[in-house]
Order: structure tokens, then sequence, then C-alpha cells
């Protein structure tokens, strides 16, 4: 299971992206990027799909951090997933 809030704080530190630019980039509520990060809420797939769209990547891309295992072609295995 992905941990969505770290995974999402990862992904802003590095775009270089706060809570506030994410959320202009993505059309969501700054409150709804806080409450994620926070894991007071847990986001839908619609609001997931936004969230990657404001990020510039696919929702596999998004979860390539979790399902992906250790290992010698793990670079390769993100790289494939992210550009799918």
């Amino acid at each position: 299971m992905i941990d969505v809030s770290l995974r999402l704080k990862q992904l802003m530190d590095e775009r270089g992206l706060n809570m506030y630019s994410l959320s202009k980039r993505s059309n969501l509520s700054w409150n709804t990027i806080k409450n994620i990060c926070g894991r007071t809420a847990n986001p839908t797939v619609a609001t997931l799909s936004q969230l990657c769209e404001g990020l510039g990547i696919t929702l596999a891309c998004l979860y390539a951090g979790a399902i992906v295992p250790a290992g010698k072609g793990e670079a390769k295995i993100r790289e494939i997933l992210c550009d799918y």
C-alpha cells in the first residue's frame, strides 16, 4: 500500500513545489492538499488524477515509488512506468 502523503511530499520536493503552488497547478484547494499531506483526508481517484496532472506525472508514476521492488532493474522499471 502506498503512503500517498509521503509520496506526494517526495514528488513536491523533487519539483520544488509547495502546497500552494501544487494546489494552483492541480486546480485543487490548498486545504485539500494540506489535508492529504497531513493524513486527515484520503484522496479519491479523481483527486489523485488532478494531483498527477499538477505534478506532470501519470497515476502509474505516482504508484511506481511503492510498487517497484528494489533491485538492479529498479530505475529502468520506474522509467518505463512513468513514461507509459
